[in-house]
């Protein structure tokens, strides 16, 4: 079984998270430059047999999509044209993830 890579996208940094083998935790991975982030992210889905990838969604309190969301959007567009077969993005609504 490979892992889940969780993505927090922002505009100059990104968060990694990254579950263990069986799948049931998630640790704090590593924060990356985003300049740097789709330079990198190929070598880490091979190194560490990433199988799906989790990207925040955010949108605003009343569901809404906001200006972030559609970069996060676009962003995931971009992820998904460079992923090797069989690993797939999805975003997960991240209201209240801060709670």
């Amino acid at each position: 079984m490979g892992r889940i890579l969780g993505i927090d996208y922002g505009e100059k940094r990104i968060g990694l998270a990254l579950s263990d083998e069986s799948q049931i935790f998630s640790f704090e991975f590593e924060i990356w430059q985003a300049a740097d982030f789709f330079e990198k992210i190929s070598e880490l889905i091979a190194e560490k047999e990433i199988e799906k990838i989790v990207l925040g969604h955010p949108l605003n309190l009343s569901g809404q999509p906001t200006k972030k969301t559609e970069e996060v959007l676009e962003f995931k567009k971009k992820l998904g044209e460079i992923l090797p077969a069989g690993c797939q993005v999805e975003l997960l609504d991240e209201r209240f993830s801060s709670q």
